[in-house]
This record gives structure tokens, sequence and C-alpha cells, in this order.
């Protein structure tokens, strides 16, 4: 009994052991819970700040990014007034326009695909404007590769707004980001009228000064831009003018002894001279050889070796022709025929004509009244040149017709041509040739005429 008293004394105090223990540990149990809760709070709090402060920093960051974007931005439009400045010449600056816009839809705006299209404007601007380019971005994974916007926009005639005489397509991939999709969508869309508005005006102010130097009537140039032209392009090929006194006194020598010895070189350029310097003679021949004048070879000479000059004829290797016409009895037409009126269609038969035969590189020219000349620059074959010619002579004589009062009569047209000689010092030389040349031609009528220049005068050939 007692034993039996022991065991349930030792029992309940081990109960009450386990009590104590289980309540020691539902109080750190609650405890613990209370500091879970106080570290997920603390958890909760850092976390809303650091989202606050990754948010904080995007928008700083997304700052910079526009803030760099503006000033490249400003930048380009800077260089459009830079362009002006420096470009007086129009097709200058139209060629400045086009590498600065598609640099900066390419790289800055990041869009892939740009080109260029116009017509109905001069071959030189369309040669400026007519242009594609495009670009792969790679390691942007901002982008929407799925899919692409296409901007056109219509480039039109500022003084007859309803034709459209070019287009621009730019194409571009997307921005994921919504927001940032909306800033560069605005900034392509007032960029595209911004380059309208240049591009616009920068081909007027050409088409304004092509206007100015061409002829109402026939929309051929007219006299004032001839004589720019011509003086270019003469002197593009022209030695003469950039030799010293000496130099051109010597080449002229050369010229007219073309492959005769030294000896009688000397005798010839001292002949009315009153100083014979001759270091000064075999100076000159040293630069002109430098220069790519002349060249010398040695051969015999009355028994001894001797040096031979000749002349290397850099305008012969560039030829330049030059053709004269003038309608034959024009004067009557306009008098007897249905005046002016049937005048003025006859000059833009002719014209239309002229422009059927000749080379897009050809200029054709209203030298003034029923008077017209072609330019042929870099033409190497003189009887291609003759064979257009005469196309146009023949053409006139079948198809040039003016029909009045049941009455009907023929056009014809006289020509006179020359082309660019050795001996030609200035452009007046083969205007005034090309010019006897078609004297010569208007004395017989419906007739082609060549005038070609020798070291004494003119050499004729009728065809």
């Amino acid at each position: 009994m007692a034993k039996l008293i022991n065991i349930k004394d030792s029992f309940r105090k081990k109960e009450k052991k386990e009590k104590r223990k289980t309540a020691k540990q539902e109080t750190e149990t609650k405890v613990l819970k209370s500091e879970i809760k106080k570290l997920k709070k603390q958890i909760d709090t850092l976390t809303l700040s650091l989202d606050t402060i990754n948010n904080k920093y995007l928008e700083s960051a997304q700052t910079s990014v526009e803030l760099l974007s503006d000033l490249d931005y400003n930048r380009y439009k800077a260089s459009f007034v830079e362009n002006d400045i420096k470009h007086s010449n129009s097709y200058t600056k139209l060629r400045k326009y086009r590498q600065t816009i598609v640099k900066f839809f390419l790289n800055e705006l990041r869009c892939c695909y740009i080109r260029f299209s116009y017509s109905g404007f001069s071959k030189k601007i369309i040669d400026i404007l007519n242009w594609k380019s495009q670009k792969k971005h790679k390691n942007m994974p901002g982008f929407l590769k799925d899919r692409s916007k296409l901007y056109y926009i219509e480039i039109v005639d500022k003084m007859f707004p309803k034709r459209k005489i070019g287009k621009i397509i730019i194409g571009r991939e997307p921005y994921r980001d919504k927001r940032k999709e909306r800033s560069y969508e605005k900034k392509v869309q007032n960029e595209l009228l911004f380059i309208k508005r240049v591009l616009e005006n920068a081909i007027s102010e050409i088409h304004n000064r092509e206007l100015a130097i061409k002829d109402v009537l026939t929309g051929l140039y007219n006299r004032k831009f001839l004589d720019e032209k011509l003086t270019d392009e003469f002197y593009s090929l022209d030695v003469f003018s950039k030799l010293d006194p000496t130099e051109k006194d010597v080449l002229l020598t050369v010229m007219k002894l073309d492959g005769n010895p030294y000896k009688v070189l000397k005798n010839h350029f001292f002949l009315n001279k009153s100083s014979k310097d001759e270091e000064a003679l075999v100076m000159a021949l040293d630069r002109l050889r430098n220069k790519n004048y002349i060249y010398s070879r040695k051969d015999k000479f009355l028994g001894e070796l001797e040096d031979f000059y000749y002349f290397e004829n850099s305008k012969m290797s560039n030829n330049l022709f030059i053709a004269m016409f003038d309608l034959d009895h024009f004067k009557d037409v306009n008098d007897n025929w249905g005046g002016h009126s049937v005048g003025d269609q006859v000059l833009i038969q002719f014209t239309k004509i002229l422009k059927k035969y000749i080379r897009t590189t050809d200029i054709a020219v209203r030298h003034g009244g029923e008077e017209f000349l072609i330019i042929f620059p870099r033409a190497n074959s003189i009887m291609k040149i003759r064979e257009v010619l005469e196309n146009i002579r023949v053409e006139c004589e079948k198809n040039l017709i003016v029909d009045f009062k049941g009455k009907t009569r023929n056009v014809t047209v006289s020509i006179g041509m020359t082309q660019i000689s050795k001996y030609d010092i200035n452009i007046q030389q083969m205007l005034n040739r090309a010019d006897a040349a078609l004297y010569q031609a208007k004395k017989v009528r419906n007739k082609l005429v060549i005038f070609e220049q020798s070291f004494d005068g003119f050499k004729k050939y009728d065809l």
C-alpha cells in the first residue's frame, strides 16, 4: 500500500513537471511567434522600401536616358542650322541633310529601316535622295522582335501642294515598355513632321534656282546657265590656266612642233624673242614634263641622239563637243504661218526632238530666239556625235511640220559643230568656231557643218 502511494506521488510530480515544461514551451512559442510577426513586419517594411528605391532608381535612370537623348536630339537639330550656314550650295546641303537624318533614325531612334524615294524632279535630286538604309540592333531585349511599325510620309511641292514628289518610309521595332513606347512614338511623329518641312524647303529652294536658269517655254537651260556650265566644263579640261607665262609659251611651241627635237624647238621658241635664256627654257620643259603635259623620247637627229618632245593632250582624252542649231526661215513661220503662238509650238516640238536623241548627261540650252545649243561633255566618239546630230536634222526635216489654213510646210534646222582643241586657250574660241560652222551651214540650210581647230585656222567638214 505504501509502495502504491509512493508510485502515485511520483507520477503526480512528473505530471506537474511536464505541465510546467509544456507551459514554458507554450510561453516560448508565443514569444517566438511574436518575434516572427515583428520580423515579418520589418521584412514587409524593408521590401516596400526596396521597391520604392528601385522605382526611384528606374525613374532616375529613365530621366537620365531621356536627358541624354534630348541632348543628342538638340545636337541633331543644330546640325541642320550648321549645314545651312556651311553649305550655300543646295545640292551639297541636301546631301548633308540626308546623311544626318539617316544616322539619327538608325542610331538614336533605333529604327531598323529608312528609305527615301523621289520622282518628278531633276536627276541630280533623285540621285541624292533615292536612298535605302537599314541596321540590325543587337542585344536589345527591350524590343518586341515579332512585330514592326511602319511610317509613311509624303513630300509635296511647296509651290503646288497637291503634287506629290516623294515618299519617306521608316520601319522600327516597338518597345516592350508601354510608357517608353508612347514617348518614342511621339518623338518619331514629331521628327517626321520636322524632316518633311526641312526637305520640302530644301527641294523647293533647288527647284526655284533651276527655274531661274531655265527657259520658261521650252524648259531648257538658258544662256546664263550656259556661260557658267560651259566655262566650268572647259576649265576642268584646260591646261593653260594652270601655267605661268613661260610654261604657256613653251607648251604652245611644243604643240605647234609636236614630235620635233630639242634643237628645232629651241630655235622656234627664241625666234622672235629679244632675250634668249636657254636655262629658263630647259626648266620650263622639265616642269611641263613633271606635270605630265608633255613627254620626251630619245631619237636620232642629224646623226646625233636628241630629245624629241610631244604634247600629252589631256583635253583629247576627255572630249568636249558643242553643237549650235538654228531653225531655218523661222521668221517666216512667225510672220506668215499663224504668228508667234504657232512659232512657240514649233520651238516646243523641236525641244522634244532634241531630248529624244541626246544623253541625260548632255546639256541642251536655248541660246536665244530660234537658236539652240547642246554641250556634249566627256564624249569620246566624234562619229557618235555626228550620228546624233544627223538624226536630229533628219527628224526635223521629216516631222517638224507647220499646218496653217490647209497648207503645210517643213521646218528644217542648220547645225554647226566643233570639239575642244589643244589650241583652245578659252571657251570663247570654241563658241566662235561653232558659230562659224553654223554660219556656213545656214548658207545652204538644212545642213550639218563641222569645224576643227588647227594651229593656223579652221578645218571645215561638210556633211
